[in-house]
């Protein structure tokens, strides 16, 4: 096998986070990115690909979301539940753009609380990601000549129980 660069491209985009802390112990977030990559020239050699093919594992939209509230429990601490939500955009998962491979878009919700001590040496945090047990696949290959195609998906929903302490 060789690797050989097989065309000139551009890619434009842009992308923009927003934070908001409206009082009270909330926290709002959100996100969103946009990418618009083409093809400018493709080489005579690369077979397969054209000005029309899309980037590998390149998604044009990804927006995510998240609130959160700082709860006080008096001399016990506080409590921070929080709750986000992603987005991604279709994507191809190899340079031909097979179809067999193709990942749809996608949205995931994950979900914790965490319980802080009063001075916030020691943390707490119980939590789930992939909430809606979301099947998505992370990669693919695919070999045309056999037919044959290989998918990675992304785990199930997991749970998980975490700890900190800050020794300052």
């Amino acid at each position: 096998p060789f690797t050989e660069n097989a065309a000139e491209a551009e890619i434009n985009g842009f992308e923009l986070e927003l934070t908001a802390a409206p009082g009270d112990g909330w926290l709002l977030e959100g996100g969103v990115g946009y990418l618009d990559p083409e093809y400018k020239e493709v080489d005579e050699g690369a077979l397969g690909i054209t000005l029309d093919s899309k980037f590998q594992r390149v998604s044009d939209w990804t927006l995510s979301a998240a609130v959160s509230k700082d709860v006080s429990i008096g001399d016990n601490g506080s409590i921070v539940p929080r709750l986000d939500w992603s987005y991604r955009s279709s994507f191809y998962n190899n340079a031909l753009n097979s179809p067999e491979i193709k990942q749809e878009g996608y949205h995931l919700v994950n979900a914790n609380i965490a319980w802080h001590t009063p001075e916030d040496k020691f943390q707490v945090i119980v939590g789930v990601t992939n909430l809606t047990d979301e099947r998505y696949m992370i990669t693919g290959y695919i070999q045309p000549n056999f037919g044959n195609y290989e998918s990675l998906f992304a785990r199930d929903r997991e749970w998980y129980l975490s700890g900190r302490y800050s020794f300052q």
